[in-house]
């Protein structure tokens, strides 16, 4: 499925109806605003957290909020737990991350959170690493009821 071909043919084409694999075929931003999904970088992440996250949420529907962290896309360099090990300072620090889930666990919406990826073997010679993302999850967690 196409998204473009999708869109051109069926004028009620509703892209919130899909997830997933779906939604990863939008990789230009030009398709993105087509469909009108609001995408937000990792660089603009990694610059400004909290304005992310939270210019994010405001781009949500109504309805129940679970987040997903893909620990991929963290700074491989910072927090080494990765499966995939190209991120090496490409991608926001766990403390940047961290930021962003805490805004977005205190919104009212917010019902789960979900964490893929991680691979603690990837941390063998520093095993403070996943103590320290333990930790920083918990307290993002803890963060909601504050």
């Amino acid at each position: 499925m196409h998204w473009s071909t999708c869109w051109d043919q069926d004028p009620s084409f509703n892209p919130t109806k899909y997830r997933g694999w779906e939604l990863r075929k939008v990789r230009r931003p030009q398709e993105a605003r087509r469909l009108g999904l609001h995408v937000t970088s990792s660089s603009e992440l990694t610059l400004n957290p909290t304005k992310s996250a939270a210019d994010t949420l405001a781009n949500l529907p109504n309805g129940p909020l679970a987040v997903h962290l893909d620990v991929d896309v963290l700074d491989f360099i910072d927090t080494p737990l990765a499966e995939n090990a190209d991120g090496r300072n490409s991608g926001p620090t766990l403390d940047q991350v961290a930021l962003a889930l805490e805004i977005a666990v205190r919104d009212e919406r917010f019902r789960a959170i979900s964490i893929g990826e991680l691979n603690p073997t990837r941390s063998a010679g520093d095993p403070e690493v996943i103590r320290r993302f333990a930790r920083t999850i918990a307290n993002v967690i803890t963060s909601a009821h504050c």
